[in-house]
């Protein structure tokens, strides 16, 4: 089977996505904010029966550091984007077509730039997006496949090589 591709902004961001942080990491984010939620709203109670209380100035703190926590992962989605577009347009390779021939042995990929075979006992686990297959050879390092590529009944087929090929598959 044969493909050619060209990864895109979203392919990228899609890749990234199914590049999973640690449960504990997750985990400590929702406690945090939750208990930012809960400042917040003790603050809120305690403004509105004593506005000149002293336990509204003890709690506007952790009034000042929701607003920001709010704003760092506010901005998160935004400033994950601009970063992809700036990693592709600083890295020449990124962005051309490449043709990606799939077989039982491992993937062969052609570019411009490269000319490279991987076998698929270098891969780890893989994974599969909304729009993508993520293939990993580490715990961060990633090829990324669209899935848009695929004629008709091939995703299916490569859904398939994958899964016997690469033994460990990461759920999303």
């Amino acid at each position: 089977m044969q493909v050619t591709y060209q990864l895109t902004d979203e392919d990228y961001r899609q890749g990234l996505q199914l590049i999973r942080q640690p449960a504990w990491l997750r985990l400590g984010f929702y406690i945090v904010t939750g208990f930012y939620v809960l400042a917040l709203l003790l603050w809120l109670a305690f403004r509105i029966k004593d506005p000149n209380g002293n336990a509204v100035k003890n709690l506007q703190p952790l009034v000042i550091l929701f607003a920001a926590w709010i704003a760092i992962f506010g901005l998160r989605p935004y400033m994950t984007r601009r970063a992809i577009r700036k990693q592709l347009q600083n890295t020449p390779s990124a962005g051309v077509p490449t043709t990606l021939t799939i077989s039982e042995t491992g993937l062969h990929f052609h570019s411009a730039y490269a000319d490279a075979t991987t076998s698929w006992s270098s891969y780890v686990k893989w994974a599969e997006g909304k729009t993508v297959f993520a293939l990993f050879t580490g715990p961060k390092f990633v090829t990324i496949v669209p899935k848009g590529v695929f004629a008709d009944g091939d995703i299916e087929r490569f859904r398939e090589l994958v899964s016997r090929s690469i033994p460990l598959r990461q759920g999303r």
